[in-house]
């Protein structure tokens, strides 16, 4: 009896896990909705992910921009993945400041995702009418600073 009932909560678990992909909207199954935002193994810049070295450490942050606001120019010594939340936030506009002086602009629209790279100098700014709100996961090292500030 255990044991089928072990199998039974294992096939809930396992049906529930997989991703649903035939959900249509305002139709509740009961079942977990799993959607993948972003997989990327190439930074903004082209360059494969690298992590840093020394004792792993994940970091979890939420950042919200003022409309209008602006993160001066900065970067980042480990690489991160940022989401711009889907609902109730601005876009953001991610600057890179190249080794020539050149700038790459991009724009990231609520419910889009990118990896950022090691050492790019970039700012980002608030280019929405609403605060902008990120979700940005950084996978770092123990005692390695997540951001240097350049200005």
């Amino acid at each position: 009896m255990k044991r089928a009932i072990a199998l039974g909560m294992i096939s809930l678990l396992v049906s529930a896990c997989s991703p649903n992909k035939s959900t249509e909207p305002g139709v509740t199954s009961g079942k977990p909705v799993i959607n993948e935002i972003l997989t990327a193994s190439k930074t903004l810049e082209g360059a494969f992910l690298k992590y840093p070295d020394g004792k792993a450490e994940m970091r979890l942050y939420r950042v919200e921009i003022p409309v209008g606001g602006k993160i001066p120019l900065h970067k980042h010594p480990a690489p991160m993945m940022v989401y711009v939340q889907g609902v109730n936030s601005g876009s953001l506009r991610n600057t890179r400041v190249m080794s020539d002086g050149s700038e790459i602009k991009n724009i990231f629209k609520p419910g889009q995702a990118f990896l950022k790279g090691v050492d790019t100098p970039h700012y980002s700014e608030n280019v929405g009418n609403k605060p902008t709100i990120l979700w940005v996961t950084v996978t770092s090292a123990e005692d390695m600073p997540t951001t240097v500030f350049l200005d």
